[in-house]
């Protein structure tokens, strides 16, 4: 989108765009996701399209928004980052194992032992496809969440730090 663009989005004309947080259709699939989804920051709101994860608590779902949250109602934005232990806690007692097996010198074949390499490895590479970093962005009356490895983590950070001093602007300047 160009800027001339944004206008047409935006409440009022007189916004200034402050930031940006997107991807396009090609990054998506690359990212074998195809998902879209755009933030745009002004000094006054953030305005959301694409999919993102809508509600609170166990009401999250997942929608396609467009969905404007003022600034002022923005009341905490964050990362959640999930590892799942349990197939953690499952390559370290496969990889205990295997090492008790090969200390002892209790392995039947070549083929088991090749077998269990095979798990550790299977098993390590669902770990690493598995943890996530989701963004949240909670307002008044509900929240906004989004897995922040699909556009880039750092972007996401960056796009945080600039919700965070925009809404520290404009306390500054008394708009609420």
């Amino acid at each position: 989108m160009k800027p001339s663009a944004y206008q047409k989005i935006f409440v009022e004309p007189d916004e200034q765009l402050l930031g940006t947080l997107g991807n396009g259709y090609l990054e998506s699939m690359l990212n074998k996701k195809v998902k879209k989804c755009h933030a745009l920051l002004t000094d006054k709101r953030v305005y959301f399209q694409g999919t993102f994860f809508d509600g609170r608590g166990k009401t999250l779902q997942q929608d396609i928004i467009e969905k404007i949250v003022d600034l002022e109602d923005i009341t905490g934005t964050g990362f959640r980052y999930n590892k799942p232990f349990r197939i953690l806690t499952t390559v370290i007692m496969l990889v205990i194992w295997w090492l008790l097996i090969i200390s002892f010198g209790y392995y039947y074949s070549p083929v088991g032992l090749f077998g269990t390499i095979i798990t550790i490895l299977i098993t390590i590479i669902k770990y690493i496809k598995s943890r996530k970093t989701d963004f949240m962005l909670e307002y008044a009356g509900g929240a906004i969440r989004f897995n922040a490895s699909i556009i880039g983590l750092s972007h996401v950070k960056d796009f945080n730090m600039q919700i965070r001093r925009a809404k520290d602007h404009a306390k500054a300047k008394g708009k609420y």
